[in-house]
């Protein structure tokens, strides 16, 4: 019977604590929201997930 493997990216993602990935969303400019839906391989968007975006504010300038 043959497993399935789970993608490298969530793998990693799955090993990292909530406060690492907040600390790396940081550094991306990523939403911490989405890392933790793809680290549960969510990766499409959701009704909260598009209310955060249009609530985040603009880094562009910083």
């Amino acid at each position: 019977m043959a497993t399935t493997q789970l993608p490298l990216w969530r793998r990693l993602l799955q090993q990292l604590s909530e406060e690492r990935l907040s600390l790396i969303a940081g550094q991306m400019r990523v939403n911490r929201i989405v890392l933790l839906r793809w680290r549960e391989g969510i990766t499409a968007p959701d009704e909260e997930y598009q209310r955060q975006l249009l609530t985040l504010p603009d880094k562009a300038g910083t």
